[in-house]
């Protein structure tokens, strides 16, 4: 798969050194991304309109985000991102 994807140890490396970054701003991110999709009442709704789930899958999403930008791409990697696509799926 990462062959596939072109994914090689220098794509681990730079995944792994521009991560600090993307962690400094990923909040702020997450919070805009959040806030503009739930401006649509449909989007909102899959949220339940409740903050406190939107608040969990915030903290769900940047838990993703630091483990793509970790570099390791094992069998518990390819499995907590098919639960995540089949989720979304969903």
């Amino acid at each position: 798969r990462l062959s596939f994807l072109n994914i090689d140890d220098k794509t681990r490396r730079t995944l792994e050194e521009v991560s600090p970054v993307i962690f400094e701003n990923l909040r702020p991110i997450l919070d805009a991304f959040y806030s503009h999709v739930t401006q649509w009442p449909l989007l909102k709704g899959k949220f339940g309109n409740s903050e406190a789930i939107i608040e969990r899958t915030k903290i769900a999403q940047a838990e993703h985000w630091k483990l793509l930008f970790s570099g390791r791409f094992d069998d518990s990697y390819m499995a907590r991102i098919t639960n995540i696509g089949q989720t979304h799926e969903k």
